[in-house]
């Protein structure tokens, strides 16, 4: 039996079994009255001039009120509970589903780097498909050792166990190399527009910042048509910094926004989603985010699309 099916049954067995004592109690009451009184079932008094029935009358006020805080404890307790079980249940799940992806995207990088070596090893090739081979191995090889860190850095985050080190440095210098760097190391496959208001300055963590804005982009890369237009934007506007990540995707739906920051989550199902990931890209961006005091939104793009607002 599932979990949740032996929970509803014990639920409905608890309030089964409260209704019955409360019977009991009334109705043991009432023969105590019958007995004290004398009398009988059929000529019980229904006269409040009665002391011994006002008695009965109180003690049953005094039942009603004892069950009605005890039922209304015990509802509490069952939705608490309902709610714990509800969240172990998509914890579960979504442990799953990253298992599932962490596999995928482990051995595909690694097939791929050991079949670039292969061929180098075993072929004679000219220069050019040499380099090319070479180009490859290290694309994946980067696309691996992105992945890892993005676990280890997940993980430390989740434990709590990751401190950061805050220095006044100039984003808009460190925010346009990521740019470049990020263009340089991946496949143009869409376009990055950048405008970066010049000579912003933050106190920020400079490793952590660096993987905030590329997993950011790597989300809008994942989400969005091949040869569609991402744009990053840093400005400063009524004493504060915005900086916001716009695609031209296939959007997130309004039910979602609210989970996808959530460790672990990705929306649909890991056997039949075709885009790549693990469900920690926005988690640490979110981390990230409010270790720095700041504010991340979610938003449409027009005409479609995603857009995320970091303000500081």
């Amino acid at each position: 039996m599932k979990p949740k099916a032996f929970f509803y049954l014990l639920v409905i067995y608890v309030f089964l079994q409260f209704g019955w004592w409360a019977y009991l109690l009334f109705d043991l009451n009432k023969e105590i009255y019958l007995i004290t009184s004398h009398g009988d079932v059929s000529t019980l008094s229904t006269t409040t001039n009665d002391p011994l029935l006002r008695k009965l009358h109180e003690k049953w006020w005094m039942i009603g009120g004892e069950g009605a805080v005890f039922l209304g404890l015990l509802f509490w307790g069952i939705r608490t509970t309902k709610k714990a079980i509800d969240s172990e249940i998509l914890l579960a799940r979504q442990h799953q589903n990253f298992l599932l992806s962490v596999t995928h995207e482990l051995k595909s990088p690694l097939a791929s780097v050991m079949l670039n070596l292969q061929t180098l090893q075993k072929h004679q090739l000219d220069h050019e498909k040499k380099e090319l081979l070479l180009k490859h191995a290290v694309e994946d090889t980067t696309r691996l050792n992105n992945l890892i860190e993005n676990m280890l850095f997940a993980t430390r985050l989740e434990n709590q166990q990751e401190f950061f080190r805050r220095e006044d440095e100039n984003l808009s210098e460190m925010l346009t190399n990521q740019i470049q760097n990020y263009k340089a190391q991946r496949s143009p496959n869409h376009i990055i527009n950048a405008e970066i208001e010049p000579e912003i300055f933050l106190s920020f963590d400079r490793i952590a910042f660096s993987s905030m804005i590329i997993n950011l982009l790597e989300n809008a890369e994942k989400y969005s048509p091949v040869g569609s237009t991402i744009s990053v934007r840093l400005a400063t506007q009524y004493g504060r910094i915005m900086l916001s990540v716009s695609d031209e995707g296939y959007g997130i739906p309004e039910s979602e926004k609210q989970n996808i920051f959530r460790i672990f989550y990705r929306i649909g199902n890991e056997e039949t989603r075709k885009t790549k990931g693990t469900g920690l890209g926005l988690y640490i961006v979110k981390k990230v985010v409010d270790a720095h005091q700041g504010r991340i939104t979610v938003s449409e793009n027009n005409p479609k699309g995603t857009v995320f607002v970091i303000t500081f």
